[in-house]
């Protein structure tokens, strides 16, 4: 009787020729992955991360905040609040800036806008909404001489709030400021001309520096040839002045 067949030895097989086992779902050979669920709370939470790291959906440690170069300035400790992971103290270091009122600015212009990060993967100024709180109260003439200021952040709020006053007078200054070697103080003070004038001369803020000139010089036009007058009528009229203070 014949001997039964063999049946091959798959430890001498060549294996070449087997194919190779796909990945399973949600992952790579070599590269670590994380499924939709998991990535989606990552987004949500502002902190995806490479596809070689770790999730990690704690708040900003010390280390990822910006910081800020102060000096030894009376309010350099409040500035360096502003970017503490702690709330509490970045609360705390907004309230105290915003009381020391005229005198922080200095410090608040040296510190920029110091960019911090928020969830979403997003940035914000720490020191915006600190600055426009002490420049909201200042006086018209005040908020005018800050326009002058050596720091562009300062600059920019300054344009901002006098945009929300209805004050003519500060018409000829926001139209020097449509030159402001920086993009952010230019747009802030267009914005704040036609918010007061209701007038659009197309000034363009990103426009070339001869673009940029031509405009500035068709609002001084207008300011010369109606805008002046137009100032003198509401400065004279009890209506337009009732309005004003309200």
């Amino acid at each position: 009787m014949p001997d039964a067949p063999k049946q091959p030895d798959m430890s001498q097989t060549d294996t070449t020729s087997r194919r190779p086992a796909r990945p399973s779902p949600g992952r790579r050979t070599g590269v670590r992955t994380v499924g939709p669920a998991l990535l989606l709370l990552a987004l949500l939470a502002g902190c995806a991360t490479k596809e070689a790291a770790p999730l990690d959906l704690a708040p900003p440690k010390a280390a990822d905040m910006p910081r800020p170069n102060v000096g030894d300035d009376v309010h350099a400790t409040s500035i360096r609040g502003l970017t503490d992971p702690n709330f509490d103290t970045r609360t705390r270091a907004a309230r105290d800036l915003v009381a020391a009122g005229d005198a922080a600015v200095p410090a608040l212009g040296r510190a920029g806008d110091l960019l911090v990060p928020v969830a979403g993967g997003m940035h914000v100024s720490a020191t915006r909404s600190v600055l426009q709180s002490i420049l909201d109260s200042s006086p018209d003439d005040g908020l005018e001489r800050h326009l002058g200021s050596p720091w562009p952040n300062v600059r920019r709020t300054a344009a901002e709030s006098l945009g929300r006053r209805d004050r003519w007078s500060a018409i000829p200054r926001l139209i020097e400021r449509l030159e402001d070697p920086d993009a952010d103080v230019r747009a802030a003070s267009a914005a704040s001309l036609r918010r007061l004038t209701n007038t659009f001369l197309g000034y363009r803020a990103q426009a070339s520096l001869g673009g940029r000139r031509d405009g500035a010089d068709r609002w001084r036009t207008w300011w010369s040839q109606e805008g002046r007058s137009r100032m003198k009528d509401r400065d004279t009229d009890p209506h337009a002045a009732i309005a004003r203070s309200n």
